[in-house]
């Protein structure tokens, strides 16, 4: 098991990037976090011209006149119909091949990555070339959302992932759930 590289996989709105930052502030920021969205992420709001930072803390927002720019979508849908275009062109694996050669380009600099974003089948099977360390975090919420990005990795049993986050807990309990596997993993 490779524990210089972390993948979190997860439904939407489950928590992963507070997982990411929890186990990151209990390493002492040994590690980079990365996503497989990066790229979306900046297609978008290079259209959109502002931050992906900013996109962000709107996710579930329509894009209401940004820069002179207005849609029916939220962020969210332009991210996906955004991700869904580029594969239909590239490939569905266009997105997991970028992620790895973005992990080789920066291994010098930042050798410690988490991942804070599998969603795809296609993304797992290229992750497991790396034996990372998989984490799958849970939040019983009612998640009735139908895009591949949700279902994709239901099938993969969580006997396929070292370690299940429950987070359906206080903030406290996360922290603890997120100490024990630093623990566990010795890092």
């Amino acid at each position: 098991m490779n524990k210089k590289l972390i993948v979190l996989s997860g439904k939407k709105r489950v928590g992963k990037d507070t997982v990411a930052n929890l186990f990151n502030d209990y390493t002492q920021r040994k590690y980079e976090l990365r996503a497989f969205a990066e790229p979306v992420k900046e297609i978008v709001s290079q259209a959109v011209g502002t931050n992906s930072y900013r996109l962000d803390l709107f996710k579930e927002s329509r894009l209401v006149d940004v820069n002179g720019i207005s849609s029916n979508l939220t962020i969210r849908e332009l991210y996906r119909k955004t991700a869904d275009f580029y594969k239909e062109l590239l490939g569905e694996n266009i997105f997991a091949k970028l992620m790895f050669r973005r992990l080789a380009y920066e291994n010098y600099e930042f050798p410690r990555v988490i991942i804070t974003d599998m969603r795809f089948k296609v993304e797992y099977e290229q992750m497991k070339l790396l034996d990372p360390v998989f984490i799958r975090v849970k939040c019983r919420m009612g998640n009735m959302d139908t895009h591949p990005s949700e279902i994709d990795l239901d099938d993969v049993p969580d006997s396929d992932f070292h370690f299940i986050i429950d987070n359906t807990c206080t903030r406290t309990q996360l922290k603890e759930q997120i100490q024990a596997i630093v623990k566990k993993l010795r890092i």
